[in-house]
């Protein structure tokens, strides 16, 4: 008979009852510390810390989308995009995680035309352009439908039509 080990249950018990014991607002003062270090420009220090937010509670919109947009901050927009698209699976209503997203998609246009100006512009960068333009528009569009900020819904509307005629230089539709 093999004889139990104690120290494993009580350490399975003492990170049961840690993870058990973070409130909400227990997670809501670590992911203000997290904004602090972004604005503090420690966005390295931030992910981290999303990071490890996320690891005890995936569900939580909130440090998804501050995940995401630190991810944006670093560039890392393969990884910005995942988790905004995990922040509207988990809240279809959350406004801000459309905007956040239009504004990737859109960056993401201009940084190809960019890399491209002294370069000619062939068909398949055309079709990755006008594809960045569609998902950015389409994210601006699901932020109004999402959003009550009247004030932000002129510019917003201003940059779909921007866009939009972006969108037909590099578009064959």
């Amino acid at each position: 008979m093999k004889k139990f080990n104690f120290k494993i249950l009580i350490t399975m018990i003492s990170f049961s009852l840690l993870t058990g014991c973070l409130s909400n607002l227990d997670i809501q003062k670590l992911n203000l510390r997290a904004s602090q270090l972004m604005k503090e420009g420690d966005i390295d220090g931030a992910i981290s810390r999303l990071e490890a937010i996320n690891d005890l509670n995936p569900n939580l919109y909130q440090t998804r989308y501050n995940l995401g947009v630190a991810y944006y901050q670093k560039e890392n927009y393969e990884k910005s995009i995942k988790e905004l698209t995990k922040v509207i699976e988990l809240n279809p209503q959350f406004a801000d995680a459309y905007y956040t997203l239009g504004v990737i998609y859109e960056s993401l246009a201009f940084t190809l035309i960019e890399q491209n100006e002294k370069n000619k512009i062939n068909a398949d960068t055309n079709i990755a352009i006008a594809d960045y333009y569609k998902n950015s528009i389409k994210n601006y569009e699901d932020y109004l439908a999402n959003s009550s900020d009247s004030a932000e819904k002129q510019a917003v509307q201003e940059k779909i039509a921007f866009l939009g005629e972006n969108l037909k230089k590099y578009s064959k539709e």
